[in-house]
C-alpha cells in the first residue's frame, strides 16, 4: 500500500476490526486481516489473490485497484466461492455481480452518476457540449447510456473524442488542441482518476481552464483529497458529483483517530478528511465482522444438526454472501445495505472546485423505480433536486448565480448498462480470514 489513498484505506479497514471486536469482545469468531499489495499492476493483483487464496486460505477478500483488477477477482472468488467486495468503480461492478454472484460492490453505484450528470447539464439549459472519454475495456458501454441519457433530454453531443491511460503528454495537448479550436466551450469529461492530473494541468497550459469554458466530470469527485495541491489548482471550476456522507460525530471521531495516527506514523501524510472510498471501506469491514459471525452460527447449527464434527473444513463461502446481503446497519456513512450486491446510497452532493478542494453547491437525491420485472438491472434511477443550485464559480472566477430552480427528474434506463473506472488505491485486496475462538468456562 505505497499511495495515501491505499494507506488510509487500509488503517479503515484495521480500525473497524479494532472497533468492532472492542463492542463485541462476546463474539466467537474474530476476522484476521491478511494484506497484499499489487502496486497498481494486474499481474501483480491477480497474484497476490491466489497466494491469499491458496495459501492464507481466506474466506474474503476486499479490494480492487482497477476495473481489470475487478475482474479477475471476481472471476476468482466465483471459482472459489469466496465473496468479493470490490473498492473499484461501482459501474463495472454492477455489470460484475450480473455475472459474478457472489462480488459485492461497496462504493457509488456509477450508474447513479450517469444520471445525477445529465440531471446537472440540464440544470444549465446546455444544449450543446463535448463527450470526452477514456477509451477503456468498459467504455463502450457506460457512453451509449451517458449519450442516450442526454439525447433523452435533447442535448447535442457535437464532437466526441477519445484518450486513453497510455496516451503520451504529446498525445493529450494535440487532443485538446483540437478541442480548443471547436465553437462549443463545454466539455463532459469521463476519464479515471489516474489521467485527471495530467489532463487539467495541460488543459490549463493551453488556457482552457479560463473565462468561457465549462468542464464538467462525471467519475464521483471523491477522490479530490488525495490529490496534490497542483492538480487541484488547475482543476478550479471544474463542477461534478461526490457521494453525500453526513457529519456526525462518528465520522469526526474516526477522522481524528486517523489524523493522528498518520501524524504519528507518517507525518509528511497529512490527512485532513477521509474520503466516502475509505469511509465505506470501514462500514464494509464492520458489515463482514457482522456477517462472518451469524454464519457461523448458521454454519455451526446446521453441522450439529447433521451431527457432524468438522466445521474447519466447512468454507463459509454462499453463507457469508447470503449473510452480508442481508445485513443493514447504521454505519459511519450512514444507512449500509447491499441488498442487489452493490451500496445503496440516496444522495449526491453537487460540488465546485474551488480554492483547495471543493464547494456544495447543491444536492441530488435519487430513488429507485421497480418495473414490473422487479429485476434490479431493468431498473430506472430518479433523481430529484432537494435543493436550489447556489452560486457556481467556473474557470477565470466567473461566478453564476445559481438561485436556479433545479428541482426537476432525470431518469435512466439501466438495463444492460455495464461501467467501469479506476481508484487511486494502490493495493490489490485484503484477505479475511476466520479464527474461530472456543469459549472456556471457569469456575
Amino acid at each position: 500500500m505505497q499511495s495515501k489513498e491505499g494507506k488510509i484505506v487500509h488503517s479503515c479497514i484495521s480500525t473497524a476490526l479494532l472497533d468492532f471486536y472492542h463492542l463485541r469482545s462476546n463474539y466467537s469468531t474474530r476476522v484476521v486481516l491478511h494484506s497484499r499489495d499489487s502496486s497498481g499492476k494486474h499481474v501483480h493483483a491477480l497474484s497476490a489473490a491466489l497466494d491469499l487464496v491458496n495459501i492464507i486460505k481466506v474466506e474474503a477478500i476486499i479490494g480492487a485497484q482497477t476495473g481489470m483488477e475487478a475482474n479477475l477477482l471476481a472471476d476468482l472468488g466465483e471459482d472459489v466461492e469466496i465473496p468479493v467486495l470490490s473498492l473499484s468503480q461501482p459501474g463495472l461492478a454492477r455489470h460484475l455481480t450480473d455475472r459474478n454472484p457472489i462480488f459485492v460492490a461497496v462504493t457509488q453505484d456509477e450508474t447513479v452518476l450517469v444520471a445525477g450528470i445529465t440531471a446537472l447539464t440540464e440544470m444549465f439549459i446546455w444544449r450543446d457540449v463535448i463527450l470526452l472519454y477514456e477509451r477503456t475495456e468498459h467504455a463502450g458501454d457506460l457512453i451509449p447510456s451517458l449519450i442516450n441519457s442526454f439525447q433523452g433530454k435533447k442535448m447535442n453531443i457535437v464532437f466526441t473524442s477519445t484518450i486513453s491511460a497510455s496516451s503520451t503528454t504529446e498525445q493529450i495537448i494535440e487532443e485538446l488542441q483540437k478541442l480548443k479550436a471547436l465553437e462549443t466551450t463545454v466539455f463532459v469529461v469521463h476519464i479515471s482518476h489516474f489521467l485527471v492530473p495530467r489532463f487539467f494541468m495541460n488543459a490549463k497550459k493551453l488556457g482552457m481552464m479560463s473565462e468561457g469554458y465549462a468542464w464538467v466530470l462525471t467519475t464521483s469527485l471523491n477522490f479530490l483529497n488525495s490529490m496534490e495541491s497542483s492538480v487541484i489548482e488547475s482543476m478550479q471550476g471544474v463542477l461534478g458529483l461526490k457521494s453525500r456522507i453526513p457529519t456526525s460525530r462518528s465520522l469526526h471521531n474516526l477522522t481524528s483517530r486517523l489524523r493522528r495516527k498518520f501524524y504519528i506514523e507518517a507525518s509528511h501524510m497529512e490527512v485532513q478528511e477521509l474520503s466516502a472510498d475509505e469511509i465505506w471501506a470501514y462500514d464494509a469491514t464492520w458489515v463482514l465482522a457482522e456477517a462472518v459471525d451469524r454464519s457461523w452460527i448458521k454454519i455451526s447449527t446446521r453441522l450439529n444438526q447433521k451431527d457432524y464434527k468438522d466445521t474447519e473444513s466447512f468454507k463459509l463461502g454462499g453463507v457469508l454472501l447470503e449473510e452480508i446481503l442481508q445485513s443493514r446497519i447504521k454505519g459511519v456513512s450512514g444507512e449500509i445495505q447491499y441488498s442487489e450486491q452493490k451500496l445503496i446510497a440516496g444522495k449526491l452532493d453537487i460540488v465546485n472546485v474551488i480554492g483547495k478542494g471543493e464547494r456544495r453547491v447543491g444536492v441530488l437525491t435519487f430513488e429507485e423505480e421497480k418495473t414490473k420485472e422487479s429485476q434490479p438491472l431493468k431498473n430506472k434511477r430518479k433523481l430529484l433536486s432537494t435543493s436550489d443550485l447556489e452560486t457556481v464559480i467556473w474557470p477565470g472566477g466567473v461566478g453564476l448565480c445559481g438561485r436556479i430552480n433545479c428541482r426537476m427528474e432525470s431518469e435512466l434506463t439501466t438495463t444492460n448498462v455495464k461501467c467501469s473506472g479506476k481508484k487511486m488505491i494502490k493495493n490489490t485486496g485484503y484477505g479475511i480470514n476466520v479464527v474461530r475462538q472456543v469459549p472456556t468456562s471457569t469456575g
